[in-house]
């Protein structure tokens, strides 16, 4: 039967075998830069109750062209042109995983092609995210101030590797290939987490 042992890597990713974890929150904001919203968006009474109004028109706004919400007054596109769960699906990961690049150009997606990375400003697909092996990827995250995704591979055989793809070049970078006595990483959301400036990493793993 396999066990799960949590780990944390550092740095380079010098393994240290912790049961528990302390983090180190920095100081500075939860990611780069901060969005500033128009004065006229959102709501400001605590105590309101909104009735969320159809958008204008009818029919799914069209791929990458901005709309506008006429409850809350912001404006948002569609950034798949997909109807269903299938032909080009893909949706946010998880609710407390970051989406957004640091600088808001890219946004990572998990969907029907697997992982995925498109540019915000065109709703392109810039790269499909593989293991050095062109094997798929688990628990992919936005390392800290930079277009670098760091993940594990794709549990495909008993050697666990964590490896970064540059999104901007393609290029995958194996980082750390981990002892024999984790075999497969765990692939709960947000099981997985790295710190905000990309120094150090937890997560799951399973043992023999």
């Amino acid at each position: 039967m396999k066990q799960k042992q949590v780990f944390v890597l550092r740095g380079m990713f010098s393994l240290l075998l912790l049961l528990l974890i302390a983090g180190c929150i920095p100081q500075e904001g939860l990611f780069g830069k901060a969005i500033t919203l128009p004065n006229n968006a959102g709501i400001g009474d605590a105590t309101g109750v909104l009735q969320a109004a159809d958008l204008l028109g009818t029919g799914i706004p069209q791929l990458n062209q901005p709309v506008t919400d006429p409850t809350f007054n912001v404006r948002f596109k569609r950034i798949t042109d997909a109807t269903s769960r299938s032909g080009g699906y893909a949706v946010h990961d998880y609710s407390q995983l970051q989406a957004f690049s640091y600088d808001n150009r890219y946004i990572l997606l998990n969907g029907d092609q697997g992982y995925i990375v498109k540019d915000v400003a065109t709703a392109q697909t810039v790269r499909t995210l593989a293991d050095s092996n062109d094997f798929g990827v688990n628990a992919p995250r936005w390392r800290g101030n930079t277009h670098n995704i760091i993940f594990f591979d794709d549990n495909g055989d008993s050697t666990l590797r964590l490896e970064q793809l540059n999104v901007d070049s393609g290029s995958v970078t194996p980082l750390f290939t981990f002892p024999a006595n984790y075999q497969t990483i765990v692939t709960v959301s947000s099981s997985d987490e790295l710190s905000n400036d990309g120094r150090w990493l937890a997560g799951l793993a399973t043992t023999p």
